[in-house]
């Protein structure tokens, strides 16, 4: 059976621009930044078909670092009563999806269970960046930047793009150096996980103190 990869776009026509959206990669700081654009879901193998003559981005990140970001922001640390977000103390998606996750568990067990899962098989917030931006080898958007850089990288797409709108920063997640919730087993766990993430957009596991969190 032939299975679609839908990735979340938005769309400025007005700047012939549009966002492939990557969960936990600057998501809620790129859309609060340009707000305005048209959200739609499509298969990007039909990006250019689409929007013949428009600009197309989006961001990444360290994927180890992404992961612990996930788990401090969808795991929390008890249950809290009547919160349909978070039934019993563990985000809505993860519970639709009938992943085995629950309120306080460690990062360790959080990892190990985001690791048994495959991209098809998982919420969207465990799945790769790759699985949003890369179609058969080859990376989908015309401009990538990266959230470790993002201040620089968004100046270059908006002189690209012909906007001026500076990048405001939202949602970041509060958590101790990402590098501290690994041992070394782990890191070959996540980088083994993640390992499109890691080849294709080139990232390795260490610390970089001046990456904004998102």
């Amino acid at each position: 059976m032939f299975w679609k990869r839908w990735t979340r776009v938005i769309v400025w026509d007005d700047l012939r621009l549009v966002y492939l959206r990557v969960p936990k990669s600057a998501n809620s700081s790129i859309r609060l930044s340009l707000p305005g654009g048209e959200q739609q879901r499509l298969d990007i193998q039909r990006l250019e078909r689409r929007f013949p003559g428009h600009l197309s981005f989006s961001f990444v990140r360290n994927p180890w670092a992404r992961l612990v970001s996930v788990y401090c922001d969808k795991i929390r640390p008890e249950p809290v009563a009547d919160d349909p977000h978070f039934p019993n103390g563990v985000h809505r998606g993860f519970v639709q999806r009938g992943l085995p996750m629950r309120a306080g568990m460690p990062f360790e067990e959080f990892a190990e269970v985001t690791c048994a899962h495959a991209d098809e098989a998982t919420e969207k917030h465990l799945m790769s960046q790759a699985f949003f931006l890369v179609r058969d080898g080859a990376i989908v958007p015309s401009f990538l930047g990266r959230v470790e850089s993002m201040a620089d990288d968004w100046r270059s797409l908006a002189a690209m793009a012909g906007f001026e709108a500076p990048v405001m920063h939202l949602n970041r997640t509060q958590h101790a150096d990402y590098t501290s919730y690994y041992d070394g087993r782990l890191v070959n766990l996540v980088g083994d996980r993640y390992r499109p993430d890691v080849e294709i957009f080139g990232y390795d596991f260490k610390p970089d103190p001046a990456a904004p969190r998102a």
